[in-house]
């Protein structure tokens, strides 16, 4: 099930911005809600430019509500979870972005760094 989907009110509007084998990039401008889908476990640069593209989006488009369906990420590199921990930090320091949420398979979970 992908978010839209979860959606059986159709409160959310998303418009698809960007798409490709690994990523999909949505944006509900109503809500400022900014979506990202990944279809399968990418590699450590695929997330890496998936995620630039997000951030890029994310301070043009003046999102404030994030989420990424991160459930077919089946492991979450250490050196990625810094990388995106610490891009993540400026957008909320910069006052952009309110609330962020990552939806994860069970397997990744355990993998993440609490800190």
């Amino acid at each position: 099930m992908n978010i839209t989907e979860a959606d059986p009110w159709g409160i959310l509007s998303p418009q698809t911005l960007y798409e490709d084998a690994v990523f999909r990039l949505q944006l509900d401008k109503r809500h400022g809600l900014l979506l990202c889908t990944f279809f399968r476990n990418p590699t450590p640069e695929e997330f890496r430019n998936s995620y630039r593209l997000a951030f890029d989006c994310a301070r043009l488009k003046e999102v404030t509500l994030w989420l990424t369906d991160a459930r077919n990420i089946t492991s979450m590199l250490p050196d990625n979870q810094r990388w995106l921990k610490q891009h993540m930090a400026t957008l909320f320091a910069a006052g952009l972005l309110c609330k962020f949420a990552i939806v994860m398979a069970p397997e990744c979970f355990v993998m993440t760094d609490p800190h």
